[in-house]
């Protein structure tokens, strides 16, 4: 299956307090929230999702995780979404 992404051009609202809530555990409050500040404020930058894979050093997520699942369907009902990685 060789379908188009149609991506976000910016992350939706609620991308923030996720992004605060993974800073906090690894940063102070005050820098974790000047941090998600800067982020909101910043340009978007478009990488292919196997170089920010490749970059995290995570292991992919299997088909079967309910969040991938969502967001193939996403991709087949030709939504737009958004991959968000800090």
């Amino acid at each position: 299956m060789n379908q188009e992404i149609k991506w976000l051009s910016k992350p939706e609202p609620h991308d923030y307090p996720a992004a605060l809530s993974y800073l906090l555990l690894i940063y102070s409050e005050d820098a974790a929230k000047k941090f998600v500040s800067r982020l909101k404020k910043a340009a978007s930058i478009k990488f292919k999702a196997k170089d920010i894979f490749r970059a995290s050093s995570l292991s992919l997520l299997g088909v079967s995780n309910s969040h991938v699942e969502t967001d193939r369907n996403k991709i087949r009902r030709k939504k737009r979404s958004l991959l968000f990685f800090l």
